[in-house]
C-alpha cells in the first residue's frame, strides 16, 4: 500500500527538503572571564580599592560593550574577580539599555579580604533551577609562628548553578588560590597546602556527584590559577581531572576522580592555547573541565585576544549543543 504521506507531491517535496537540509540543532554559549579586580566606587570596610565614579562607569560601559559586540550576548557569562552583585546588575542594565539581552545577576559574597568574588550573568529565559556556593564554610589548618591556625579554605567559594532545557547541566564557576608566593621559604608551604586542599576538596565533590548522578552533565569553568604541565609544587589540574602527576610536584595528590574529567582546551593548537601572559610568556590559567556527559555536547572552545581595558586574562568561549 502506498504511504498516504507520500501521495501528495507537496508533502513529498517537503520531506526531501527536510532530509537534505535538517533543522539546525539548538545551541547555548558560555563565556568565562577574569575581570582583574573589578571594584565599584563605594568605600567598604573590606581592604578594597575604590574607583572614581567616572572610572567605575567607564568599566561598566566597556564590559557591557564587550558582551554585546565581542561575545554576541551569550547565554551564560561566568566572571571571576568581581566585587559585588550590584556591579553585575549595572552591567546587565547597560546591556539591556542598548536593546540587548536581559540578564540575571548572580553573586554570593565569599571570604576574600579584598571583597573579590565569582559571579554570573545568566540570560533571563534560561530555566535556572539552583544557585549554591560550595565549601563556603570549609576551613583548613596550618602552622603560623609555631601555632595551629584555622582559615577559610576558599577565599572565593566556587559558585554552582544548574539550568535546564530538555536536560539539565551543573556549572561551577571556579577561582582558585593563585601561585603568588609559592617560592617564599615560609609562606610557600601554606600556599602549596591550600592549593592542594582546594583541588582535592573539589575533586572529591566531583567524584561524589558522578557516583550519585552518573548521567548528570557537569562543567567546571574559570580561573584555576594552574599550569599544564604542573608546576613543581602542586598538580591542581591533574588532581581535578583525575590524572595527578606523581613525579614532578613536591605535594602529590591521590587519584580521586573516575571516570576522568576532560580538559576541553586540550585539542586546541598550542599557539591558541593560552589565556594569560606572564613576563611575556604565554600561560594557560583559565580552563573548562567537563565530565563525559557534558563533553558530548561541546561543539567548540576558543580563547580570545587579551583586551587590557577589560582584563589581563583572555575570555574563554564555549559553544554547546542544547541540553
Amino acid at each position: 500500500m502506498d504511504d498516504p504521506a507520500l501521495s501528495s507531491p507537496l508533502l513529498y517535496l517537503l520531506l526531501c527538503l527536510l532530509l537534505a537540509f535538517p533543522p539546525a540543532q539548538a545551541e547555548w554559549r558560555l563565556v568565562s572571564q577574569n575581570l582583574n579586580r573589578f571594584f565599584d566606587a563605594i568605600d567598604d570596610p573590606e581592604d578594597d580599592r575604590v574607583l572614581s565614579a567616572q572610572k567605575y562607569r567607564k568599566r561598566v560601559a566597556q564590559l557591557a560593550k564587550r558582551i554585546i559586540e565581542t561575545h554576541d550576548q551569550p547565554d551564560v557569562l561566568a566572571f571571576q574577580e568581581i566585587e559585588k552583585k550590584a556591579i553585575l546588575e549595572a552591567v546587565a542594565r547597560a546591556v539591556e539599555k542598548t536593546g540587548g539581552r536581559r540578564y540575571r545577576a548572580l553573586l554570593i559574597d565569599g571570604n576574600d579580604r579584598s571583597g573579590m568574588d565569582v559571579g554570573y550573568l545568566v540570560a533571563e529565559e534560561l530555566d535556572l533551577r539552583r544557585v549554591e556556593p560550595l565549601f563556603a564554610g570549609e576551613h583548613y589548618r596550618y602552622k603560623k609562628n609555631g601555632r595551629q591556625v584555622s582559615a577559610p579554605l576558599f577565599a572565593r567559594p566556587p559558585l554552582l548553578i544548574e539550568f535546564c532545557r530538555e536536560r539539565c547541566i551543573t556549572l561551577v564557576n571556579v577561582h582558585l588560590r593563585s601561585m603568588r608566593g609559592l617560592r617564599h621559604p615560609v609562606k610557600g608551604r601554606r600556599i602549596a597546602l591550600k592549593r592542594q586542599l582546594q583541588a582535592e576538596t573539589l575533586a572529591r565533590w566531583v567524584q561524589d556527584l558522578q557516583a550519585r548522578e552518573p548521567d548528570r552533565a557537569l562543567a567546571l569553568v574559570g580561573d584555576f590559577n594552574a599550569l599544564t604541565p604542573s608546576d613543581r609544587f602542586v598538580d591542581v589540574i591533574g588532581t581535578l581531572i583525575g590524572r595527578p602527576d606523581t613525579e614532578r610536584p613536591a605535594r602529590v595528590s591521590p587519584d580521586l576522580v573516575e571516570p576522568d574529567l576532560i580538559d576541553a582546551s586540550r585539542d586546541l593548537p598550542g599557539k591558541k592555547r593560552y589565556s594569560y601572559r606572564y613576563k611575556r610568556r604565554k600561560q594557560l590559567l583559565d580552563y573548562l573541565l567537563l565530565n563525559r556527559a557534558a563533553a558530548g555536547w561541546l561543539r567548540s572552545i576558543r580563547y580570545g585576544w587579551i583586551d587590557y581595558r577589560v582584563s589581563d586574562h583572555s575570555a574563554l568561549t564555549a559553544v554547546f549543543d542544547q541540553p
